[in-house]
């Protein structure tokens, strides 16, 4: 996994979105993300262009479900701390992705160690924890075997037109 991001600090999803030097890299690609909204005091993890390529799609979602930060209320807006990319390959099935056994790795190890907050891409586990679990999975993208059809013919083909 090639990271995009990473910042303790983290960085409002609006800017990260409307700065081509991040979102150029997720074009045609999966995504792993860690968000914090602010609306709320748990970090929030999943993936992002898994199925089609487009790596920044589920992040422009959290920008449309929880806007974009104004100093007038602290409670609009999300911080992005952490974005990490594979390039997308159509010959791998989703599931078979490293980005989503990755996700599915952090999933198990949360749930295991009691560390769910309401729903199962929410924690209660700190930035540094989080990004430990993540980064200790090591897997690849399995590409799905192409199947080959033999295609036979019963005989010639009737025309119609003479």
């Amino acid at each position: 996994m090639q990271v995009v991001y990473d910042n303790a600090q983290g960085m409002e999803l609006n800017t990260f979105l409307n700065d081509p030097k991040y979102t150029d890299q997720l074009i045609n690609s999966r995504v792993f993300y860690i968000v914090k909204p602010r609306s709320e005091d748990i970090l929030k993890f999943g993936i992002s262009g898994n199925n089609d390529g487009k790596g920044v799609g589920r992040l422009q979602q959290y920008r449309l479900t929880y806007g974009t930060h104004d100093p007038s209320n602290d409670c609009l807006g999300v911080k992005v701390y952490f974005v990490g990319r594979t390039n997308y390959n159509w010959l791998v099935e989703a599931n078979n992705s490293e980005i989503a056994k990755r996700e599915l790795y952090v999933k198990r190890y949360i749930k295991r160690n009691n560390l769910i907050a309401r729903g199962r891409e929410r924690t209660t586990a700190n930035l540094s924890h989080l990004k430990d679990i993540m980064f200790s999975f090591r897997g690849e993208d399995l590409p799905t075997e192409q199947r080959v059809s033999i295609r036979e013919t019963k005989g010639r083909t009737k025309r119609f037109d003479v």
